[in-house]
């Protein structure tokens, strides 16, 4: 497993499974390390005759078909298609999987209509939305220094992807500070009793800032996801955790 020097301590549970642990300086920051890294784990999965495991359409497409069944979920759970999906976007490969669950769905005439997906990004990574706005066609390379690690992806792993995902769905792209992030996450922990990482609460971060620009009707459904919302043990960024928790855990 190869983990950012600044999510490096988040990523230790992961050796209570067996994993080994390397520390890769500016992997996540640098993309010409970043790329080279992801090149070099392809190149060490096809020497070991097996497949890379990447939550990404880019490395691992097969994988990422299990995701799709999010939108089969959310569907089920629903009894319908919601409105608006609010959806962070680090590398943008959950993003596209959503969109394209809700493609089968109404590919098999399951269902009839369609929801808007929602781009979120940390201010700091802004890989989507701009491009997004701006009308180009494939996503743009940033130097991200967001703290929300989850989300630091700097280059387009499958950012264009989701790019055209948000398009097709008639979506629309929000970007959000880390300080209303770490907000969203305090919120949900005090108010709904969800103890998440900051990645996990950028959709929620994401909505607010929607509903402040007028973007989401009073009658709209909504769902706000993020991909690691009950993170219980609360062990990623922990170096970003909001005061009030920081003064909880001193005691």
């Amino acid at each position: 497993m190869h983990a950012p020097l600044f999510d490096f301590q988040g990523n230790i549970n992961n050796s209570l499974y067996g994993a080994k642990l390397f520390r890769v300086e500016g992997f996540g920051v640098s993309e010409e390390k970043s790329r080279f890294i992801f090149q070099r784990l392809h190149d060490l999965a096809r020497e070991a005759e097996t497949r890379l495991v990447v939550s990404a359409y880019e490395y691992s497409s097969a994988g990422m078909e299990g995701v799709k069944t999010i939108a089969y979920e959310l569907f089920e759970q629903l009894k319908g298609v919601p409105d608006l999906v609010f959806v962070p976007v680090g590398g943008g490969g959950l993003l596209t999987a959503i969109w394209r669950g809700f493609l089968d769905l109404k590919a098999q005439n399951v269902i009839s209509t369609m929801p808007r997906i929602i781009a979120v990004q940390p201010r700091l990574n802004d890989t989507l939305v701009t491009p997004f706005f701006n009308g180009s066609a494939r996503a743009q390379v940033v130097n991200t220094t967001t703290a929300v690690s989850g989300l630091a992806v700097q280059i387009d792993i499958d950012a264009t992807r989701a790019l055209c995902a948000v398009r097709e769905s008639k979506g629309l792209g929000v970007l959000v500070s880390d300080k209303a992030s770490l907000a969203a996450q305090e919120e949900l922990s005090v108010r709904e009793g969800l103890y998440v990482e900051p990645a996990g609460a950028v959709s929620v971060a994401g909505f607010l800032e929607a509903v402040a620009q007028n973007q989401v009707k009073p009658h709209e459904r909504v769902v706000c996801f993020g991909d690691s919302i009950t993170k219980g043990d609360g062990s990623i960024d922990n170096k970003s955790y909001p005061a009030y928790l920081k003064k909880l855990l001193a005691n």
